[in-house]
Protein backbone atom coordinates (compact mmCIF):
# COMPACT_ATOMS: atom_id res chain seq x y z
CA UNK A 1 0.00 0.00 0.00
CA UNK A 2 3.46 2.43 0.44
CA UNK A 3 2.34 3.15 -3.47
CA UNK A 4 -1.20 4.77 -2.89
CA UNK A 5 -0.86 7.44 -1.63
CA UNK A 6 2.13 8.98 -3.57
CA UNK A 7 0.84 8.30 -6.53
CA UNK A 8 -2.51 10.12 -5.88
CA UNK A 9 -0.47 13.10 -4.85
CA UNK A 10 1.92 13.42 -7.64
CA UNK A 11 -1.10 12.46 -9.94
CA UNK A 12 -2.90 14.75 -8.25
CA UNK A 13 -0.85 17.78 -8.74
CA UNK A 14 0.29 17.04 -11.92
CA UNK A 15 -3.42 16.94 -13.21
CA UNK A 16 -4.33 20.17 -11.55
CA UNK A 17 -1.76 21.46 -13.50
CA UNK A 18 -2.46 20.47 -16.81
CA UNK A 19 -6.56 21.16 -15.84
CA UNK A 20 -5.76 24.93 -16.39
CA UNK A 21 -4.38 24.39 -19.48
CA UNK A 22 -7.32 22.45 -20.57
CA UNK A 23 -9.51 25.29 -19.19
CA UNK A 24 -7.37 28.01 -21.23
CA UNK A 25 -7.47 25.87 -24.24
CA UNK A 26 -11.29 25.39 -23.84
CA UNK A 27 -12.06 29.41 -23.66
CA UNK A 28 -9.39 29.74 -26.70
CA UNK A 29 -11.78 27.46 -28.64
CA UNK A 30 -14.60 28.58 -27.97
CA UNK A 31 -13.74 32.19 -28.13
CA UNK A 32 -12.20 31.58 -31.26
CA UNK A 33 -14.16 29.75 -33.47
CA UNK A 34 -17.79 31.03 -32.96
CA UNK A 35 -18.62 29.55 -36.42
CA UNK A 36 -17.95 26.09 -35.63
CA UNK A 37 -20.62 23.60 -36.03
CA UNK A 38 -22.98 23.19 -33.16
CA UNK A 39 -21.64 20.00 -32.19
CA UNK A 40 -18.81 20.72 -32.47
CA UNK A 41 -18.97 23.58 -30.13
CA UNK A 42 -21.14 21.10 -27.48
CA UNK A 43 -18.20 18.69 -27.24
CA UNK A 44 -15.81 21.16 -26.90
CA UNK A 45 -18.16 22.77 -23.84
CA UNK A 46 -18.86 19.42 -22.55
CA UNK A 47 -15.17 17.54 -22.53
CA UNK A 48 -14.22 21.08 -20.57
CA UNK A 49 -16.77 20.86 -17.88
CA UNK A 50 -16.05 17.11 -17.45
CA UNK A 51 -12.43 17.93 -17.58
CA UNK A 52 -13.04 20.27 -14.16
CA UNK A 53 -15.15 17.85 -12.35
CA UNK A 54 -12.84 14.97 -13.44
CA UNK A 55 -10.48 17.53 -11.62
CA UNK A 56 -12.65 18.36 -8.35
CA UNK A 57 -13.45 14.79 -7.12
CA UNK A 58 -12.62 14.22 -3.46
CA UNK A 59 -9.82 11.76 -4.30
CA UNK A 60 -6.78 13.90 -2.85
CA UNK A 61 -9.07 14.79 0.06
CA UNK A 62 -10.00 11.28 1.10
CA UNK A 63 -6.65 9.83 0.34
CA UNK A 64 -4.33 12.52 1.40
CA UNK A 65 -6.11 14.17 4.37
CA UNK A 66 -8.46 11.80 6.04
CA UNK A 67 -6.57 8.80 5.78
CA UNK A 68 -3.25 10.31 5.79
CA UNK A 69 -2.02 8.35 8.62
CA UNK A 70 -4.01 5.30 8.66
CA UNK A 71 -3.25 2.58 6.05
CA UNK A 72 -6.08 0.36 6.86
CA UNK A 73 -8.36 3.64 5.53
CA UNK A 74 -5.77 3.84 2.23
CA UNK A 75 -6.52 0.15 1.61
CA UNK A 76 -10.87 1.02 1.78
CA UNK A 77 -11.90 1.23 -1.73
CA UNK A 78 -14.56 4.05 -1.96
CA UNK A 79 -17.26 4.50 -3.96
CA UNK A 80 -16.75 7.38 -6.13
CA UNK A 81 -13.37 5.62 -7.29
CA UNK A 82 -15.38 3.78 -9.44
CA UNK A 83 -17.26 6.68 -10.82
CA UNK A 84 -14.06 8.24 -11.12
CA UNK A 85 -12.71 5.97 -13.68
CA UNK A 86 -15.86 6.10 -15.75
CA UNK A 87 -15.93 9.35 -15.90
CA UNK A 88 -11.85 9.34 -17.24
CA UNK A 89 -12.90 6.51 -19.68
CA UNK A 90 -16.30 8.79 -21.08
CA UNK A 91 -13.29 11.89 -21.36
CA UNK A 92 -11.06 9.70 -23.22
CA UNK A 93 -14.15 8.04 -25.26
CA UNK A 94 -15.10 11.60 -26.50
CA UNK A 95 -11.92 12.58 -27.35
CA UNK A 96 -11.04 9.29 -29.46
CA UNK A 97 -14.32 9.07 -31.28
CA UNK A 98 -13.50 12.76 -32.66
CA UNK A 99 -10.20 11.72 -34.19
CA UNK A 100 -12.55 8.93 -35.51
CA UNK A 101 -14.36 11.50 -37.68
CA UNK A 102 -11.07 13.41 -38.28
CA UNK A 103 -10.08 9.62 -39.33
CA UNK A 104 -13.85 9.39 -42.07
CA UNK A 105 -12.62 12.64 -43.51
CA UNK A 106 -9.22 12.43 -44.50
CA UNK A 107 -9.60 8.55 -45.09
CA UNK A 108 -12.39 9.61 -47.95
CA UNK A 109 -14.79 7.82 -45.93
CA UNK A 110 -12.74 4.23 -45.39
CA UNK A 111 -15.53 2.61 -44.00
CA UNK A 112 -13.75 -0.70 -42.99
CA UNK A 113 -10.47 1.59 -40.91
CA UNK A 114 -12.94 3.82 -39.26
CA UNK A 115 -16.06 1.39 -37.91
CA UNK A 116 -13.16 -0.60 -36.84
CA UNK A 117 -11.78 2.54 -34.75
CA UNK A 118 -15.30 3.37 -33.56
CA UNK A 119 -15.80 -0.05 -32.32
CA UNK A 120 -12.40 -0.04 -30.27
CA UNK A 121 -13.20 2.66 -28.95
CA UNK A 122 -16.60 1.64 -27.74
CA UNK A 123 -15.27 -1.52 -26.49
CA UNK A 124 -12.74 0.54 -24.32
CA UNK A 125 -15.93 2.54 -22.76
CA UNK A 126 -17.51 -1.09 -21.77
CA UNK A 127 -14.70 -2.52 -20.10
CA UNK A 128 -14.33 0.76 -18.34
CA UNK A 129 -17.76 0.32 -17.37
CA UNK A 130 -17.13 -3.32 -16.10
CA UNK A 131 -14.04 -1.94 -14.29
CA UNK A 132 -16.06 0.69 -12.12
CA UNK A 133 -18.90 -1.90 -11.12
CA UNK A 134 -15.86 -3.79 -9.96
CA UNK A 135 -14.53 -0.91 -8.01
CA UNK A 136 -17.73 0.34 -6.70
CA UNK A 137 -18.74 -3.28 -5.27
CA UNK A 138 -15.73 -3.88 -3.84
CA UNK A 139 -14.90 -2.79 -0.32
CA UNK A 140 -10.69 -3.06 0.10
CA UNK A 141 -7.92 -2.57 -2.32
CA UNK A 142 -6.40 -6.01 -1.29
CA UNK A 143 -9.73 -7.75 -2.38
CA UNK A 144 -9.79 -6.80 -5.79
CA UNK A 145 -8.08 -8.45 -9.04
CA UNK A 146 -8.84 -6.73 -11.94
CA UNK A 147 -5.76 -7.76 -13.87
CA UNK A 148 -7.52 -9.19 -16.67
CA UNK A 149 -10.17 -6.24 -16.96
CA UNK A 150 -7.23 -3.51 -16.10
CA UNK A 151 -5.83 -5.49 -19.49
CA UNK A 152 -8.84 -5.08 -21.96
CA UNK A 153 -9.05 -1.81 -20.77
CA UNK A 154 -5.77 -0.60 -21.38
CA UNK A 155 -4.97 -2.52 -24.93
CA UNK A 156 -7.84 -1.59 -26.19
CA UNK A 157 -7.14 2.48 -25.73
CA UNK A 158 -3.58 1.72 -27.30
CA UNK A 159 -4.66 -0.34 -30.06
CA UNK A 160 -7.79 2.48 -31.26
CA UNK A 161 -4.65 5.57 -30.68
CA UNK A 162 -2.43 3.49 -32.73
CA UNK A 163 -5.09 2.71 -35.23
CA UNK A 164 -6.55 5.89 -35.81
CA UNK A 165 -3.10 7.63 -35.95
CA UNK A 166 -1.45 4.96 -38.13
CA UNK A 167 -4.28 5.50 -40.42
CA UNK A 168 -4.52 9.14 -40.54
CA UNK A 169 -0.71 9.27 -41.40
CA UNK A 170 -0.97 6.08 -43.87
CA UNK A 171 -3.87 8.10 -45.94
CA UNK A 172 -2.44 11.63 -45.55
CA UNK A 173 0.63 10.07 -47.16
CA UNK A 174 -0.65 8.50 -50.23
CA UNK A 175 -2.14 11.96 -51.55
CA UNK A 176 -0.27 13.02 -54.13
CA UNK A 177 0.19 16.41 -55.17
CA UNK A 178 3.26 18.51 -57.46
CA UNK A 179 1.58 21.74 -55.23
CA UNK A 180 4.68 22.22 -52.63
CA UNK A 181 2.54 24.61 -50.26
CA UNK A 182 -0.20 21.79 -50.87
CA UNK A 183 2.48 19.06 -49.87
CA UNK A 184 3.82 21.09 -47.02
CA UNK A 185 0.64 21.32 -45.36
CA UNK A 186 -0.17 17.79 -45.82
CA UNK A 187 2.94 17.35 -43.66
CA UNK A 188 1.83 19.55 -40.79
CA UNK A 189 -1.01 17.81 -40.46
CA UNK A 190 0.85 14.64 -40.43
CA UNK A 191 2.88 15.36 -37.95
CA UNK A 192 0.09 16.86 -35.60
CA UNK A 193 -1.47 13.87 -35.77
CA UNK A 194 1.50 11.69 -34.61
CA UNK A 195 1.74 14.37 -31.94
CA UNK A 196 -1.35 14.82 -30.34
CA UNK A 197 -1.75 10.66 -29.75
CA UNK A 198 2.10 10.25 -28.94
CA UNK A 199 2.25 11.09 -24.93
CA UNK A 200 -1.29 9.32 -24.71
CA UNK A 201 -0.62 6.44 -25.78
CA UNK A 202 3.15 5.88 -24.50
CA UNK A 203 1.31 6.62 -20.93
CA UNK A 204 -1.28 3.79 -21.57
CA UNK A 205 1.44 1.28 -22.85
CA UNK A 206 3.87 2.29 -19.83
CA UNK A 207 0.23 1.22 -17.69
CA UNK A 208 -0.18 -2.03 -19.11
CA UNK A 209 3.90 -2.64 -18.49
CA UNK A 210 3.29 -1.90 -14.50
CA UNK A 211 0.45 -3.60 -14.40
CA UNK A 212 0.43 -6.52 -12.16
CA UNK A 213 3.82 -5.24 -10.38
CA UNK A 214 2.83 -2.58 -8.78
CA UNK A 215 0.11 -1.04 -6.32
CA UNK A 216 -2.65 0.75 -7.90
CA UNK A 217 -1.38 4.12 -6.47
CA UNK A 218 0.82 4.89 -9.67
CA UNK A 219 -1.78 3.85 -11.62
CA UNK A 220 -3.87 6.20 -10.91
CA UNK A 221 -1.38 8.64 -11.22
CA UNK A 222 -0.91 7.81 -14.73
CA UNK A 223 -4.64 7.50 -15.30
CA UNK A 224 -5.26 11.09 -13.90
CA UNK A 225 -2.86 12.73 -15.90
CA UNK A 226 -3.25 10.61 -19.12
CA UNK A 227 -7.28 12.22 -18.80
CA UNK A 228 -6.44 15.45 -19.11
CA UNK A 229 -3.65 15.08 -21.75
CA UNK A 230 -6.88 13.41 -24.22
CA UNK A 231 -8.82 16.36 -23.58
CA UNK A 232 -5.49 18.75 -24.00
CA UNK A 233 -4.52 17.01 -27.07
CA UNK A 234 -8.26 17.30 -28.65
CA UNK A 235 -8.13 20.85 -27.77
CA UNK A 236 -4.71 21.94 -29.61
CA UNK A 237 -5.86 19.62 -32.76
CA UNK A 238 -9.22 22.29 -32.78
CA UNK A 239 -6.67 25.38 -32.14
CA UNK A 240 -4.07 24.76 -34.40
CA UNK A 241 -6.86 25.49 -37.53
CA UNK A 242 -5.28 29.27 -36.58
CA UNK A 243 -1.50 28.33 -37.11
CA UNK A 244 -2.49 26.08 -40.10
CA UNK A 245 -4.33 29.28 -41.90
CA UNK A 246 -1.45 31.59 -40.80
CA UNK A 247 1.36 29.10 -42.54
CA UNK A 248 -1.15 28.70 -45.57
CA UNK A 249 -1.50 32.19 -46.07
CA UNK A 250 2.54 32.90 -45.31
CA UNK A 251 3.66 30.43 -48.01
CA UNK A 252 1.25 32.68 -50.49
CA UNK A 253 1.68 32.15 -54.31
CA UNK A 254 4.80 33.00 -55.56
CA UNK A 255 2.94 34.45 -59.16
CA UNK A 256 1.48 37.24 -57.44
CA UNK A 257 4.83 38.01 -56.08
CA UNK A 258 6.14 38.16 -59.25
CA UNK A 259 3.55 39.84 -60.95
CA UNK A 260 3.96 42.76 -58.19
CA UNK A 261 7.76 42.94 -59.04
CA UNK A 262 7.11 42.94 -62.98
CA UNK A 263 4.61 45.83 -62.20
CA UNK A 264 7.16 47.58 -60.20
CA UNK A 265 10.20 47.40 -62.57
CA UNK A 266 7.82 48.70 -65.24
CA UNK A 267 6.64 51.43 -63.28
CA UNK A 268 10.01 52.55 -63.00
CA UNK A 269 11.11 51.68 -66.28
CA UNK A 270 8.65 54.21 -67.97
CA UNK A 271 10.43 57.25 -65.70
CA UNK A 272 13.76 56.44 -68.02
CA UNK A 273 14.72 59.37 -70.07
CA UNK A 274 14.68 57.47 -73.65
CA UNK A 275 14.02 57.52 -77.39
CA UNK A 276 12.45 55.25 -79.54
CA UNK A 277 9.06 52.90 -79.23
CA UNK A 278 9.47 49.80 -77.08
CA UNK A 279 6.70 46.87 -76.48
CA UNK A 280 6.43 45.18 -73.37
CA UNK A 281 4.25 42.42 -72.89
CA UNK A 282 3.33 41.08 -69.50
CA UNK A 283 1.63 37.15 -68.92
CA UNK A 284 1.56 36.21 -65.57
CA UNK A 285 -0.21 32.93 -64.63
CA UNK A 286 -2.50 32.21 -61.49
CA UNK A 287 -1.33 28.42 -59.91
CA UNK A 288 -0.70 27.30 -56.97
CA UNK A 289 2.38 25.72 -57.98
CA UNK A 290 5.39 27.56 -56.02
CA UNK A 291 8.24 28.85 -58.24
CA UNK A 292 10.81 26.09 -57.24
CA UNK A 293 8.56 23.52 -59.18
CA UNK A 294 9.32 24.76 -62.21
CA UNK A 295 12.87 23.44 -61.97
CA UNK A 296 10.86 20.33 -62.45
CA UNK A 297 11.49 18.65 -65.60
CA UNK A 298 7.73 17.69 -65.76
CA UNK A 299 5.88 18.30 -68.66
CA UNK A 300 2.36 18.60 -66.45
CA UNK A 301 4.15 21.79 -65.17
CA UNK A 302 4.28 23.46 -69.44
CA UNK A 303 1.05 24.53 -69.29
CA UNK A 304 -2.15 24.79 -66.46
CA UNK A 305 -5.55 23.51 -67.25
CA UNK A 306 -8.24 25.73 -67.16
CA UNK A 307 -10.56 25.44 -64.32
CA UNK A 308 -13.97 24.06 -65.38
CA UNK A 309 -17.03 23.10 -63.59
CA UNK A 310 -17.22 19.50 -64.76
CA UNK A 311 -16.83 16.82 -62.11
CA UNK A 312 -17.66 13.33 -63.97
CA UNK A 313 -13.83 12.05 -63.55
CA UNK A 314 -13.64 10.06 -60.43
CA UNK A 315 -11.23 11.09 -57.83
CA UNK A 316 -9.53 9.27 -54.51
CA UNK A 317 -8.36 12.88 -53.43
CA UNK A 318 -9.38 13.99 -49.76
CA UNK A 319 -10.48 17.38 -49.90
CA UNK A 320 -8.11 18.61 -47.04
CA UNK A 321 -7.77 22.56 -47.84
CA UNK A 322 -11.82 22.60 -47.41
CA UNK A 323 -11.48 20.70 -44.34
CA UNK A 324 -9.62 23.38 -42.49
CA UNK A 325 -10.90 26.61 -44.14
CA UNK A 326 -14.28 25.87 -43.63
CA UNK A 327 -13.71 26.40 -39.99
CA UNK A 328 -11.27 29.16 -40.84
CA UNK A 329 -12.00 32.62 -39.69
CA UNK A 330 -10.44 33.63 -43.59
CA UNK A 331 -10.99 34.65 -46.93
CA UNK A 332 -9.98 31.48 -49.07
CA UNK A 333 -10.05 30.51 -52.60
CA UNK A 334 -11.38 26.72 -53.00
CA UNK A 335 -9.55 24.29 -55.20
CA UNK A 336 -10.59 22.25 -57.51
CA UNK A 337 -9.09 19.13 -56.45
CA UNK A 338 -10.36 17.34 -59.09
CA UNK A 339 -8.37 19.14 -61.90
CA UNK A 340 -5.08 19.76 -59.61
CA UNK A 341 -2.11 19.30 -61.47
Amino acid sequence: MRFILPGFLTGGYVTTWIGGMVLGETIRVLYSFPNDPRWLRMLVAVNGLLSIIHIGQMILETYSLKAFESMIELDVVTPHLGSHILLSRIIITMSQLFYCQRLWIFSNKNIPVTVTSVLLSIFHLAASCLTAQKFIEAKLYTKLFLLTILYLLYSSAIACDILITGALVFFLAKQKSQFLKTQSMIKRIMLLSFQSSFVTTALAVVSVVILGHVDLGALYALTLVGTQLYVLSFLITLNSRTEFAKAWASEGNKSLNFSQQVTFWGNEVKRLPYEGVGVRVDQVVMTDVDAEATNLNIPKFAKVRPRTADKSEPTNDIPLYEYFSKDMNVSTVPLNWNHAV
